[in-house]
């Protein structure tokens, strides 16, 4: 698959821009699969999920390790089962924001003891958790752009995985999570999901 056009955007300050094409996702390192799938184990909902992926989806993702990268088709079966299963949004949140602390926790422990240390704000912050995307996605881009004094709009481009209602929900309760070291509250919001350009805008506000 070919590199794609990057939205169009108004003129706000890029934090972290976007480049003219990106190349779209075409793997997903071992331990964002791991770590949903260890979510579904705690909350009993592993068989149902299983049955709704293909003999050689399950014995591939059966045999992931947290350290490897997946192909995108893997990737693809393993979110598709956890639609399957109709999840509350609420519980999609609170698994992703499980996985999210597992996943990024020394990250996050960092971030903390700078805000201690140095008073580091959300402007400082969603940079630096922006790095994470290049461990995570091979392929992809997520830009970062400020709206307001406590405002930002977040842009996840040629993201294929977007498809999914699970992973989209999962997204904003990343973005949530870094934001929670940094300020009293955070909200995101899904503004608009492109499917045949597999963007993806949310909104971030904090106080």
């Amino acid at each position: 698959m070919g590199s794609i056009p990057a939205p169009a955007q108004p003129s706000l300050r890029w934090l972290v821009p976007i480049a003219a094409t990106v190349v779209p996702t075409r793997a997903v390192r071992g331990t964002l699969l791991v770590s949903s799938r260890a979510q579904l184990r705690r909350a009993g909902l592993f068989e149902a999920y299983r049955c709704h992926l293909s003999e050689s989806a399950r014995t591939t993702l059966d045999g992931s390790i947290a350290a490897s990268w997946i192909p995108i088709d893997i990737a693809h079966a393993h979110f598709a089962a956890v639609d399957a299963l109709d999840l509350l949004e609420s519980d999609i949140l609170a698994f992703t924001r499980l996985a999210g602390e597992q996943q990024h926790h020394v990250f996050l422990s960092t971030a903390l003891r700078l805000v201690r240390a140095t008073g580091l704000t959300p402007w400082t912050a969603l940079p630096a958790f922006s790095k994470i995307w290049d461990r995570v996605f091979e392929g992809g881009a997520l830009g970062i752009q400020q709206t307001g004094p406590k405002d930002a709009r977040v842009i996840v481009a040629a993201h294929p995985l977007l498809r999914h209602r699970c992973h989209r929900i999962g997204a904003r309760s990343h973005i949530e999570l870094a934001l929670s070291f940094c300020a009293k509250h955070a909200y995101v919001r899904e503004a608009a999901y492109d499917r045949r350009n597999e963007t993806m805008t949310l909104t971030a506000r904090w106080l």
